[in-house]
């Protein structure tokens, strides 16, 4: 149903244009009348303005409450019709307004909170950015948000870009070497690896993912959950750090969580 303003707009237009042979100037005023007749509670009249630097901020906010206010209608239910159809037509704009940089530090985190409570896939370039520009004690926030929704797509099964898990090792330790941004993020949902192994239905599975990985990950996994060994003792047997050990081990779970999805919390 249209609205009263859409309405009222239109008879504008009409009254407006109504003789042909009107001035170029009258012609001009029908275009600017276009403009205001955008309806401000249609999220892509919103999505347009990403594109002025001038209503970004603005954009990026009503977008978001667009978002929160169907959530909340649908019972929280991410997977409702209406929510779905409304990240079809947001998500993507909004990912893209990310990385393409230009926003002030509010502006920012903001909207990396809304994608990545999204947990949609197609949020994944701006994460890889948020990753990939983490600076300790500037953007903490958005790298930990971008983790924790890292995680809830890996265990949802969600195929990960190779860009996002490229980005989780940006950093080193005092050693030099690269540690997972995961590694600072407790996850407390996830499933214990030595129960998983007890669950027969997913023992093949399971086994099939972990011969799957790169030759070291795998052998941490073996060592640390076959073999029981620390992972002081296990660098030791490899003859690199005990971090380097942490970082192999929380790759070898990313990718078998990623693989295995939510077979692991059945």
């Amino acid at each position: 149903m249209r609205t009263a303003r859409t309405v009222v707009c239109m008879l504008r237009l009409v009254s407006t244009a109504a003789s042909v042979a009107a001035p170029l100037s009258v012609l001009l005023g029908v275009g600017a009348m276009l403009v205001a007749c955008d309806d401000d509670n249609d999220p892509k009249t919103w999505v347009k303005r990403l594109d002025d630097p001038a209503t970004r901020a603005k954009a990026i906010s009503r977008l978001t409450q667009f978002y929160e206010d169907g959530m909340t209608k649908a019972g929280n239910d991410a997977g409702s019709p209406e929510i779905k159809s409304l990240l079809d037509t947001i998500v993507e704009p909004m990912a893209k307004t990310y990385t393409a940089g230009g926003l002030d530090d509010k502006t920012r985190v903001d909207l990396m909170k809304f994608l990545a409570e999204t947990h949609d896939p197609r949020t994944q370039p701006a994460i890889a950015k948020a990753l990939k520009d983490f600076e300790m004690g500037k953007t903490d926030d958005e790298t930990r948000v971008a983790c924790d929704s890292i995680n809830a797509m890996a265990k949802a099964g969600v195929k990960l870009d190779q860009t996002v898990i490229d980005e989780l090792w940006n950093v080193s330790d005092s050693s030099g070497d690269q540690v997972s941004l995961l590694d600072t993020i407790p996850d407390h949902g996830a499933p214990d690896p030595e129960a998983m192994v007890d669950q027969g239905e997913l023992r093949d599975r399971i086994a099939d993912a972990i011969a799957a990985l790169p030759e070291r990950e795998k052998l941490v996994i073996a060592l640390y959950y076959y073999e029981n060994l620390t992972l002081r003792e296990i660098g030791e047997v490899l003859g690199v750090t005990e971090s380097r050990v942490s970082q192999l081990h929380t790759k070898a779970v990313l990718r078998l969580r990623s693989k295995l999805g939510g077979e692991l919390d059945s």
